[in-house]
């Protein structure tokens, strides 16, 4: 299933794009830009990860490495190695890139247990509206 030209005659896949996938997202750039470098549209890709194992497996890899690249870039900018780093644009990036969240915590009552004030639908509302209690 592995052999792209002797038995898939029709697929631009060439072994080559298993390196040249690696280089691409170790460099942290995605995968579905890696269809410009193929000259293929992105939903290609994904086919050639299923029929294709050597390139699922430079897929898989090579992620793993993208988002080493953007964590370090990160780490570098947290202490003071990168001058002028665009810090919204990196937490942006690693929110829909990697699927960081904002961290919200709820705190659980137990049974029986009651909030230190009363909590009113009129206390919720001036909340939601911005007023103070």
């Amino acid at each position: 299933n592995d052999q792209p030209v002797a038995i898939h005659a029709a697929s631009k896949y060439r072994l080559e794009f298993d390196n040249l996938l690696r280089e691409h997202l170790s460099k942290g750039l995605s995968f579905q830009a890696f269809a410009g470098v193929a000259e293929v549209n992105h939903d290609t890709l994904y086919q050639w990860v299923k029929r294709y194992s050597s390139f699922r497996e430079a897929k898989e890899e090579a992620t793993e490495k993208g988002r080493l690249h953007w964590e370090d870039m990160g780490y570098a900018a947290a202490v003071g190695r990168v001058p002028n780093f665009n810090t919204v644009v990196w937490i942006f990036t690693m929110k829909n890139r990697f699927g960081w969240r904002d961290r919200h915590e709820v705190k659980n009552l137990a049974e029986g247990e009651e909030f230190g004030e009363a909590v009113t639908h009129d206390k919720i509302m001036s909340y939601i509206e911005g007023k103070k209690f």
